[in-house]
């Protein structure tokens, strides 16, 4: 396995798009989720200098409603960070690194001017990462249940358990672990929309 110094060395990591299915299967191996939506707009992978994967970042359109809460002016041009994780060997800035660049290239792309992401508490997440990388807090979302398959560890989403009933999820193996908030972040690709919404 390689070894990988303490501090990230951007002349030997890169950040390109990759297939879908690279992304899946990595989310699949190491985030906790196992798992993530069947399309994306855009999978991005961190790539060390062997051309291993080392981590991926894939964003999706919100829904209509998410994303008026966002830019309400032109709420089309919305995304979302769904998953952003990264291999544990890696450097400590690597998270950071990888964001960075795949936010670069969507920004390059042109097509999108606002961005949200989620720290999920049912984790312990706070959204350190965002914090220091210049998203912006917007409070917690309404508490959401969480159901889990015991036997993958992946977990259900409200969409996909919102047409069972209790009963039915339970009988489908699946075992409820409570109810937890998102921590919202935002950031705008374009700096006067930034002090429209985020310098009141």
């Amino acid at each position: 396995m390689t070894t990988y110094t303490d501090r990230l060395r951007s002349e030997d990591w890169t950040v390109e798009a990759c297939s879908h299915a690279q992304a899946t299967a990595f989310v699949e191996q190491h985030h906790y989720a196992r798992g993530m939506s069947n399309t994306a707009i855009y999978s991005h992978a961190l790539f060390d200098c062997l051309g291993s994967i080392m981590g991926v970042c894939v964003w999706l359109c919100p829904t209509q409603r998410a994303c008026k809460t966002v830019d309400p002016d032109d709420w089309k041009r919305v995304l979302a960070l769904s998953r952003l994780v990264i291999h544990p060997t890696v450097p400590k800035n690597a998270c950071s690194f990888a964001m960075a660049r795949s936010i670069e290239l969507i920004r390059h792309d042109g097509r999108f001017r606002s961005l949200v992401s989620f720290a999920d508490s049912a984790q312990g997440h706070t959204g350190h990462i965002y914090r220091a990388s210049g998203w912006t807090y917007c409070g917690v979302t309404a508490a959401t249940p969480l159901w889990v398959d015991p036997l993958t560890g992946a977990m259900r989403s409200i969409k996909a358990t919102r047409n069972y009933t209790v009963a039915e999820m339970r009988d489908r193996g699946l075992v409820f672990k409570g109810r937890y908030v998102k921590h919202k972040f935002v950031r705008y690709l374009d700096k006067r929309m930034h002090r429209r919404f985020c310098e009141l």
